[in-house]
């Protein structure tokens, strides 16, 4: 994969009493759930709160919104295909109605990504400039709307936390352009132009296997994915072997990592609407794929894991992406 490249750039007391001695032990396959998560559900953006179980519309209006990893801004995008530009908002997540437009001189495909550690860099899947067909390229943008960089065939891209590292699921392409290979890839030091590093991580048969949607645990050691409908988990590593993570008849879509790294939410799409679903928690490492169930009835929760609201139905999540659980 060295062709990928950038150009530039015991026990606790409880609350309460009980009669009988001693305390119980809490059931180590259902994680404490708390902090608060945010995401998307149609055309709002979210803040829910795991104690309260209120869920608080905090923006209306756009759509496709991603949260910002230190969750002080956020942004979405609206694409005009006659032009073939993107407009990109970005808001002041406190005070939302401060914002900043940005227009980006291309298509973009997916919401934007906040480049760690920059203010001003932004980074999204665009329609790949040679136009191949069902292929996207990893681009990067400033808020004085330019374009930074681009890196060619990248079906969904993940930053790792210390700034410096990037997980890509691409196709690689030789010096004519053609496809020699499809692998998730590590690309160190991303931004250097003498000193990156490309590893592989696993490889693929083809481009439809390639994983989607990665997100990468807190501490950068492991990435979550979805790939042929259901979600895989890998190391950061060399041959970092995936291993399969859940098992259903639908599709298991936009997963993150819980704040401490030992669960993993994302959107169970049940219904069969796109890219939309109940919004479901497992544990980040069990021995076996985790079946995960069907929707219950009336909006009742069917595993002790579902996040509920305050009437004890399940929440929802819509064209999400990535939720951010802190």
């Amino acid at each position: 994969m060295q062709n990928l490249r950038i150009k530039r750039i015991g026990c606790f007391l409880m609350a309460f009493f009980l009669l009988a001695s001693g305390c119980k032990e809490s059931d180590p396959n259902i994680p404490e759930k708390s902090g608060t998560l945010y995401y998307s559900s149609a055309n709002e953006l979210i803040k829910y709160d795991f104690r309260s179980k209120q869920e608080v519309s905090l923006f209306s209006g756009g759509d496709n919104y991603r949260i910002s990893e230190d969750a002080k801004r956020f942004l979405w995008y609206k694409n005009n295909f006659t032009d073939g530009i993107t407009q990109v908002q970005v808001h002041n997540l406190q005070t939302p109605s401060e914002y900043q437009t940005i227009t980006v001189p291309l298509v973009i495909e997916h919401t934007p990504q906040f480049v760690i550690g920059e203010t001003s860099l932004f980074a999204a899947l665009a329609r790949a400039e040679d136009e191949p067909i069902n292929r996207t390229d990893l681009v990067f943008f400033n808020d004085n709307n330019q374009i930074n960089g681009r890196i060619p065939h990248v079906k969904s891209f993940v930053f790792l936390p210390n700034g410096n590292d990037i997980i890509l699921s691409a196709e690689a392409l030789n010096a004519q352009g053609e496809p020699i290979g499809y692998a998730l890839a590590l690309l160190k030091n991303y931004q250097s132009e003498t000193d990156q590093q490309s590893i592989v991580i696993h490889e693929y048969p083809d481009y439809a296997q390639l994983p989607e949607g990665i997100a990468v645990s807190p501490n950068g050691r492991q990435i979550v994915f979805t790939q042929s409908d259901h979600l895989y988990t890998a190391n950061t590593q060399e041959n970092g072997t995936p291993k399969q993570l859940t098992q259903s008849r639908f599709r298991e879509i936009d997963a993150a990592w819980s704040p401490d790294g030992q669960s993993i939410i994302f959107t169970a799409n049940v219904s069969g609407v796109a890219e939309c679903g109940e919004i479901r928690i497992i544990p980040a490492h069990p021995n076996d794929p985790i079946p995960v169930p069907e929707d219950g009835v009336n909006n009742k929760p069917v595993d002790p894991l579902q996040p509920l609201d305050s009437d004890g139905e399940v929440i929802h999540a819509c064209a999400s992406e990535s939720f951010i659980w802190l």
